[in-house]
Parts: structure tokens; sequence; C-alpha cells
């Protein structure tokens, strides 16, 4: 049978078998696929290669019980199978374009740094979290940004790294960044050192802080609801084309977007967000 035809069991088991045989491939890749990948492929049984698309694999993977690391490496482990045997893979092109999978926070995680920052940043966070805010654009903008009312932030020539001036607006994307700024504020006054003091408190948390995470963050889950143009215009890229080489993520679905734009502040007087109750470990 042509390769397209053949299962993807007998197209998995082959590449193993050959792999095992040979020094090329390392005894943790080999094994990560044997304890991760295999299994985890087993319920497409006799389905051949040119019978499962993009569409399928999102979905499997979204009720895959695995955390978000263990889901990253089963895809780079797939890919590496489909490449392997000469075909075009549902997973080739979800990838960052260095080929390392682009880093984001977790919905537990996001939310979590939300609560225990300080509630005079949190409006600051809320824009590089739910508006792809880059971090020295938050910096440099204040209050007057914001039109509340309006659903609107205006960058300034001024204030944006690339220094053109943007519009980002509801609903090209989600309210939720105006409803943190309309409880909490603008304040990036020392910017910096709260920057530094939500690092420790990521890693208080059990995670790491990650560089342009928020941004990140943003992007990836905007491009899971569908919304990479909106996605692509708010963070002030030039094209969806990298939005779509670098954020489109295969173990995030519509479904984990929604969530992330539902991380709402909760009423005043109460003590923390809405998510307080999720684990931040994954």
């Amino acid at each position: 049978l042509p390769k397209f035809a053949r299962s993807l069991q007998s197209l998995f088991d082959e590449w193993y078998q050959v792999q095992e045989a040979r020094t090329t491939i390392s005894a943790k890749t080999l094994t990560n696929y044997r304890n991760g990948a295999r299994p985890a492929l087993e319920k497409f049984g006799r389905v051949t290669a040119n019978d499962i698309g993009q569409s399928e694999v999102n979905r499997w993977l979204g009720r895959l019980d695995r955390a978000q690391a263990s889901k990253a490496t089963i895809s780079r482990l797939v890919r590496m199978v489909y490449r392997y045997h000469g075909l075009e893979s549902p997973f080739e092109g979800l990838a960052a374009s260095d080929g390392s999978e682009v880093e984001f926070y977790s919905v537990p995680r996001a939310r979590a740094l939300l609560k225990h920052t300080d509630d005079q940043f949190k409006g600051v966070l809320a824009a590089l979290l739910f508006a792809g805010i880059r971090p020295e654009e938050a910096e440099r903008m204040t209050i007057a940004n914001f039109d509340l009312p309006g659903k609107r932030i205006l960058v300034r020539a001024e204030q944006s790294k690339t220094r053109h001036a943007r519009l980002i607006e509801s609903p090209g994307i989600p309210e939720t960044v105006f409803r943190w700024v309309e409880s909490y504020g603008y304040n990036p006054a020392n910017y910096r050192r709260r920057i530094r003091r939500l690092r420790d408190v990521a890693q208080d948390l059990g995670f790491d802080w990650i560089q342009d995470g928020c941004r990140h963050t943003f992007m990836t889950y905007m491009v899971a609801m569908g919304c990479a143009g909106d996605a692509v215009k708010a963070a002030g890229h030039l094209n969806s084309g990298m939005a779509q080489r670098h954020y489109v993520n295969f173990t995030v679905s519509r479904v984990d977007g929604e969530a992330f734009f539902t991380s709402l502040p909760e009423p005043t007087g109460s003590s923390g967000p809405a998510s307080q109750a999720l684990p931040v470990s994954e």
C-alpha cells in the first residue's frame, strides 16, 4: 500500500522500530514516544494517514487528559514520524518558525497572576494579557489611552514600538481588558519593579515568568477562537501570516480561548478574581 493509505498505527510502529535500531534519535525521545505519543494515538487504530485532518487532531487533543507540555511533546513526535515517511502532516505548520513551541500561560496561570499582582497594577497586567499591548508600550501608556465607554484603546505613535499609532477596540477584541481597567484603573508607575515582583510571584506559584508571555498568551487564545485578523490588528503585527505561523497551537481549543477571555474581575469587596479557586499547577 502507498504510505498515505496505510494505517497510522503501522506508520508509527515502523518509525519506532527503525529509530530504536539506530543511534540518531535519543533514548529520551523514544521513551517519550513510547510512553506518550503512541498510547495517545492508539484511538485512531486503523485510520489511514490521509483520512485525518487538523480539525480532527484538534478535537482529539482537546479531549486528552494531559498537561500542555505533554501535548506539545506529542505534537513534536508525531510531526517527526510524518516527516520520516515523507507525508504531509496535519501537525505541520503548527509550531513556531524556529521549530520551538511559543510559550504562553494556561488559563489558570494567567488568572493566578492577575489574582496575586498588586491591585494598582492589575489594569496594566490586564492590558498585557487581554489586549496584546507590548511591555514597552504598557509602560508608556496612561489611563488617557483608554476610552472605556467606547471600549477602545489608542496606542499613540510616540508610545508604540513601531512608531505607528493603532486603535484596539471591541468587538475586535473581547471586552475583558476594559472590565479590568474599569475596576482597577491603569497605573504603570514603577512598572519594571512590579514586573520583577511578578516574576517572583510566578516562582512562588510553581511556574516561570515567560518573556513576552502575556502577549503570546493573548495571541494564542485569540487565534484559537478564530480571530487571527483581529489579533494581528490589536497587537500591531504586519500580517496574519506571522500569527498563523507562530500562534496556531493545536493543543488550545476555542473553549480554552473563551475561558481565558471570561477571566473577569470579582465585584468590589470580594477576595480575588473569579478564577481564584482554579489550580495553578498542571
